[in-house]
Parts: structure tokens; C-alpha cells; sequence
């Protein structure tokens, strides 16, 4: 008689989450799982690791830490629903109109921050790994709370939000080649007339 499949269905613990939080903050395990490790794929007695490698690693962190008996299978399934949540909270979050609401505040969420984090626990250190895989923030999506303006010699936060006229200076910039050395940096907003 064939043994019995494990069952990959169940409930991920805050616990677990935070297990796999942890070891995906170590650069080789998050390039290993994601399947960025390209040129620099770990090798271990000569054979190149595989995603299938990295949930195994993944299982044994989790049982070791959360004492727990999970297969690869089952933290394979646990780790891709997890991803699902962040990156369907991360989509929310960018739609228009994507703010606290009465039922937030009934749950005693008063932040942005604890509204992500209620829709995907760990949201801040999940987007910490995550934000730059273009996969998950496509360079054509702004995060609203990032959003910085150029200005000639500095960065402007979105507070301070203002229309830039991208004519002006670019005269100065277009005056420069390439042979002349590098572009100075202005320190203010020179007009040109």
C-alpha cells in the first residue's frame, strides 16, 4: 500500500510567516527561492541548487524554528499563498481611493501601515524584500509614498509636491558634452533667459 500524501492545505501561523520572513532576509536563500540567483546559483558538492532545493531549506528552517512537521510541498503552498496575499494587498494599495475607512477604524487600524498589515501580516518586512523584484512593483507603477521629484542638486519629497518646468535648466545641461567631464551639480535653480 502507497504511503499517504501529506495534506498541503492548512493554516500558516504568524509564526511560520515570520520564519520565512527570516530566512528570506538572507540574500542567498531570497535569490534561490525567487529564482534570481542567476550567475551566482549556490553550488553544493557540485550540483547547482534548484527552487525545489530552496523549499526544502525553507522546510527545515521552519521546523527547526516554529517546531513544526511541514513538508516541502506544504511550505511551497504556505509560502506561494503568502506571496499571493502581499502582492494582492500591494495591488490594493495602489488602486485609487485606497485609504481607511469606517470599518478600519472600528477595527482600531488608524494607520495605513495597520491597514497593510492587516491584509498581509509582516506587510513592511515583506515589501522590504520584495518592492524591487519587478515582478511585483513594475517600474511603470509608482508607490505613492515614494514618489520624489529631480530638481537640479536635489530630491523633493511628495509633501512638498510642485509642477516642474523641465525646460528650464536643460538648456544648461545640453550645453555640456560628454568630453567636457561630468555635469556639475548646481546647488540652486539657475534661470536661463
Amino acid at each position: 500500500m502507497l504511503p499517504k500524501k501529506q495534506s498541503t492545505s492548512g493554516h500558516t501561523s504568524n509564526a511560520q510567516r515570520a520564519a520565512m520572513i527570516n530566512w528570506l532576509n538572507i540574500v542567498g536563500n531570497f535569490q534561490l527561492i525567487t529564482g534570481s540567483a542567476g550567475m551566482t546559483t549556490a553550488v553544493v558538492s557540485g550540483k547547482k541548487l534548484r527552487k525545489i532545493d530552496a523549499y526544502k531549506l525553507l522546510t527545515a528552517h521552519i521546523n527547526k524554528t516554529v517546531s513544526s512537521d511541514c513538508s516541502p510541498g506544504m511550505v511551497k503552498n504556505r509560502y506561494s499563498r503568502y506571496l499571493k496575499v502581499y502582492k494582492e494587498a500591494k495591488q490594493d494599495s495602489l488602486k485609487s481611493g485606497f485609504g481607511l475607512i469606517e470599518i478600519d477604524f472600528n477595527n482600531r487600524i488608524t494607520t495605513i501601515i495597520g491597514k497593510m498589515n492587516s491584509m498581509c501580516p509582516y506587510w513592511e518586512k515583506m515589501d522590504q524584500l520584495f518592492r524591487q523584484c519587478q515582478n511585483m512593483n513594475p517600474a511603470s507603477v509608482l508607490d505613492a509614498l515614494e514618489i520624489t521629484q529631480f530638481h537640479i542638486g536635489k530630491t523633493q519629497p511628495f509633501d512638498d509636491f510642485a509642477p516642474i518646468d523641465f525646460d528650464l535648466g536643460m538648456d544648461l545641461l545640453l550645453e555640456f558634452d560628454i568630453a567636457d567631464g561630468p555635469i556639475p551639480q548646481l546647488t540652486e535653480l539657475e534661470y536661463c533667459d
